[in-house]
């Protein structure tokens, strides 16, 4: 299929070259958006992990962190950071 000049997408295309810039914000913003609605579900599951598993947890083996309480500051405070709840 074929675009003429005066089709409709080829001018809304024209026309929307100036907001390039604009779009890509955009859509950096988007991502991070998504990626901190989904992050207290990912939060919360390795906090489960953590107390199920004990030392044989991915973030014990991997990150080192060995006692409940090393992972609880980082997990409040990340979650704080998500919900905008920085106020004391």
């Amino acid at each position: 299929m074929q675009i003429s000049p005066s089709h409709p997408l080829k001018k809304l295309l024209t026309y929307a070259r100036a907001y390039r810039r604009d779009f890509r914000i955009a859509a950096m913003y988007s991502v991070l958006n998504k990626f901190f609605d989904i992050l207290p579900e990912v939060l919360i599951g390795a906090a489960v992990d953590v107390v199920i598993k004990g030392d044989q947890s991915f973030l014990a083996q991997r990150v080192g962190l060995r006692r409940h309480y090393q992972y609880l500051a980082p997990t409040v405070g990340a979650g704080r950071i998500e919900r905008g709840d920085l106020g004391w």
